[in-house]
């Protein structure tokens, strides 16, 4: 599955649920989400083949609203399962396609879970919200905040031995559970017109650690089919700061 089958979004205007092929996984959700990106780096990952319905998050069509009242993303649908927030649905699909995601060792899975608890959404979360959505926050105090959280991954990778959170070879669940909020922030941080904080390059040169691990995350296979290219960031930004 290409990037263009994440670029249509159903609003309001769309009244009744799309056709697709339900023998399929079945992934509402927006491609702009960091939550939603978790799960599609892992079918990614797995080569599972799915649906993908984009939905508005601005605009949510009514028939989603009756399906999943909560109106929260992502959610999947495998076959009359219906199984809601990210982490919850990378671990069933995990168990359901082989091979595993997690390292092997059984102390290294816990680790990696304690990682995504600590820095996943803790760190990356209110800094994201405070960024694009807190009105009395300066700009001057945003751009700072994304400084700190660097300054606290770039501590953390350089205690690490590993080229990636926990092995050398390749990316684990750690990884692609913590990766979309890094490259959310980054975006972010541009969209923001950060001076020193805009691109992978630049991050290297301040955070030596972070800029690698980037650097590797943007080579690997899984990532280059889900992320979204910086106008597609913009596009949603622009949008957000018009609804608030």
């Amino acid at each position: 599955m290409g990037f263009g089958a994440f670029a249509g979004n159903h609003n309001k205007e769309s009244k009744i649920h799309p056709e697709v092929d339900m023998s399929k996984l079945t992934i509402y959700g927006n491609i702009i989400c960091p939550f939603v990106r978790r799960v599609l780096l892992v079918l990614a990952q797995k080569n599972i083949q799915y649906n993908f319905i984009g939905i508005d998050l601005f605009n949510k069509p009514d028939w989603f609203l009756e399906m999943f009242p909560n109106g929260k993303v992502p959610v999947l649908k495998d076959g009359d399962k219906v199984i809601p927030e990210s982490l919850i649905i990378v671990n069933y699909l995990d168990d359901v396609y082989p091979p595993s995601v997690h390292p092997s060792d059984p102390y290294e899975k816990a680790k990696g879970s304690l990682i995504v608890d600590e820095i996943g959404t803790p760190l990356f979360t209110p800094c994201l919200y405070k960024c694009l959505k807190d009105k009395s926050l300066s700009l001057e105090d945003k751009l700072k905040g994304i400084n700190e959280m660097f300054i606290k991954i770039e501590s953390l990778l350089e205690k690490k031995k590993t080229k990636y959170f926990q092995t050398d070879d390749k990316p684990v669940y750690s990884d692609y559970m913590v990766w979309p909020f890094l490259e959310t922030t980054i975006s972010v941080s541009r969209w923001l017109n950060h001076p020193t904080i805009n691109s992978v390059e630049s991050v290297k040169a301040l955070y030596p650690s972070v800029g690698k691990y980037m650097q590797l995350m943007y080579e690997d296979p899984a990532v280059k089919k889900v992320s979204p290219d910086y106008d597609t960031f913009e596009t949603y930004y622009n949008g957000l700061v018009g609804k608030n």
